[in-house]
This record gives structure tokens, sequence and C-alpha cells, in this order.
């Protein structure tokens, strides 16, 4: 069975900002450089009643509620000191950014599992939601390769599941949700989601929702889990190799058919 992905490391922090009909937004930005080496970077977006709901009276209150809520947010794992940059309207965003150096550490920021019951703050609040498992990865199915193309164009393929659980799951029955009522619904209503990815010489072909400054974007509410991909045949990517191993295949098959057919010819007319 699939992991639960990046929603659910979030979902289980905001599970009371729901009920107080709050508003909060997570953004995550990943950079891939043509070297393989770049950049992700998480936003979280929370308006006053959400931090009131975290216990955030003032930016004072930041380290400690990040230090609970996300253990695994460390200066000594990667992750940048967490940034809390208020606006004029009172609403907060808090920042962290990891740097990778390869396309394997970076899968290993999206693919390795983390326990949700120290985000949650206690494993009940995770079992009274259906679905919803004890250590999530930040995206189900995660993978990305580059092509063997020459920088800044080398290709790419992206692959990953958004969205908390496995379709067709509650979790990810979309409008459903809303009629059912309860906790579910409130975080249909409260939460979304955006993910966005810079990749070199992208969008490519993408299911992104938009691609603002050639950015796939997706966004999104809880209780979708839409499919994250981007592909370009650019210099050899996987999906090139791929194609050109079924058509050399191809190829082969129709010179045997052609050489049998020529043998037979032959053996009739010398029969």
């Amino acid at each position: 069975m699939r992991r639960r992905g990046l929603l659910t490391l979030v979902l289980v922090v905001l599970l009371a900002l729901a009920a107080s009909g709050c508003r909060s937004v997570l953004v995550v930005q990943t950079q891939v450089n043509s070297g393989g080496d770049g950049q992700v970077r998480l936003e979280l977006h929370l308006d006053k009643q959400a931090q009131a709901q975290l216990g955030i009276a003032s930016t004072a209150d930041v380290p400690r509620v990040v230090a609970q809520r996300f253990p695994w947010v460390r200066e000594a794992d990667g992750w940048s000191e967490v940034q809390a940059a208020p606006d004029s309207a009172g609403n907060l965003t808090l920042t962290t950014t990891h740097a990778f150096d390869d396309v394997d550490t970076l899968k290993a920021l999206m693919s390795d599992k983390r326990s949700l019951d120290a985000i949650a703050g206690s494993p009940q609040i995770i079992n009274s939601i259906q679905d919803m498992p004890h250590a999530a990865p930040l995206l189900n199915d995660y993978t990305f390769r580059l092509g063997s193309g020459k920088p800044p164009n080398p290709g790419f393929n992206l692959f990953a599941q958004g969205g908390v659980g496995d379709v067709p799951d509650f979790t990810c029955s979309g409008e459903k949700i809303i009629p059912e009522g309860g906790t579910a619904a409130q975080l249909r209503e409260s939460l979304s989601f955006n993910y966005r990815f810079r990749l070199p010489g992208g969008p490519g072909n993408t299911s992104a929702d938009a691609t603002p400054g050639g950015v796939n974007t997706w966004a999104f509410p809880f209780g979708d889990c839409p499919r994250i991909s981007a592909d370009t045949g650019g210099g050899g990517s996987s999906s090139t190799v791929v194609n050109g191993l079924i058509l050399a295949a191809a190829a082969g098959f129709i010179l045997i058919v052609l050489g049998l057919r020529a043998l037979r010819r032959r053996r009739d007319r010398h029969g």
C-alpha cells in the first residue's frame, strides 16, 4: 500500500484549526538544477486564528511550536532555521529550506517516513481520522530522473502522488467528503496545498494546474489526491530510452519476419 503524502504532515498539526474556521496554506517549492542539485522550501501560511490555535502569540513562540510539532525540521539534519514573517494583516508565514546536492538526496528528503504521532501530539488524534497512518513520507510514490542531455536541458521525468491516503480511500474522495461532515469536511474547507516544481528546461509535458514562469504548480484542498507528473524527452530521459528500446525490438521483429518470408520464397522456387 502506498504511504501517505506531504499533506499528512501538516494535516495533523492543523486539526484544531479546521474546527475554528481557520485558513491555512502549505506551499512546497522544489527547484532542481541541471546538475541535479537544488533546494526544497516549505512555507506554512497561517491566519490569526490559526496562529492562536497553535499557541503562537508572537514570533517568539515559533521555535517552541516548531520543536514540538515538527521535530524533524532540525538544522542538524540540514533544514534551515525556521523564519517567521508576519504581514500587515496579522497573518504569519513560517519558512524553512533544505539544500540537496543530487537527486538521490532529494529522493530521501521526499521519501523518508516521519512520525505523525509526534506532530499530532497524540496517537489518538491519528486514530480518529479514517485511513491516516502513524508515519508518512513527504510525497507518495516519488520518483525523479534527469536525462542524459547537456545542460541546461538534460531532460527529466517526475512522478508523485499528492493527497492523503490512497485512491479510492475516503481521504481521496474529493467533494464526497463534504456531505459526510466531521473533521474531514472541515479540513477540506480550511486547508489548501500548493506544490511547485522548477525543473531544468521545464515545464515539459505536465499534469500541473498551471505553469507560471515555467514552474509546474498544483493547488488543491484536502480530499483531493492529484497525480503529480512532468516529463520531457530532451536529452534521453528515462521515457525516451524506453521508447527507443521498444522501437528497436519492433524493428528487429520486422526484420525477422521479412527474413523468414524471403527464405520461404527461395525454398518455394527451388522446391
